[in-house]
């Protein structure tokens, strides 16, 4: 009998240990898992675009239009063919273009791009009403 308790005991004490630390795995693995899922949500929070419309065509942006940095931010655009026109401009026209997105100017896709409003156009203006 007393060999049947050892021998219990032996076989059982393997099984035993074995859950402990499948136990300390599996919480090490929430952890972990909770430790990702925090900074997979910070970095697409930081990574989030900073503009709601295309800076190039002024249409609201999309998941599948891309984006690009620029001085440290995230824009977003309405397609991929946006990105690389944006890519292109001067560091002040890429200003212009971001502020002027986010007052509601927008093209439709295959026109021209709605052009910064400059002063001269502004006069122009006053002086046809």
């Amino acid at each position: 009998m007393r060999n049947l308790a050892l021998l219990f005991l032996v076989a059982i004490l393997p099984v035993m240990t074995g859950c402990a630390e499948s136990t300390d795995s599996a919480a090490t693995t929430g952890t972990a898992s909770a430790e990702l899922a925090a900074d997979a949500a910070a970095t697409e929070t930081a990574s989030a675009p900073v503009n709601k419309n295309c800076p190039i065509m002024g249409h609201e942006i999309s998941a599948d239009g891309g984006t690009t940095t620029w001085n440290g931010k995230t824009i977003g655009f309405c397609c991929e063919g946006c990105a690389p026109k944006f890519d292109a401009l001067s560091d002040d026209e890429k200003a212009a273009k971001l502020a002027a997105a986010d007052g509601g100017e927008h093209a439709e896709h295959g026109e021209a791009e709605p052009a910064a409003e400059s002063s001269e156009g502004s006069a122009d203006a006053d002086t046809q009403s």
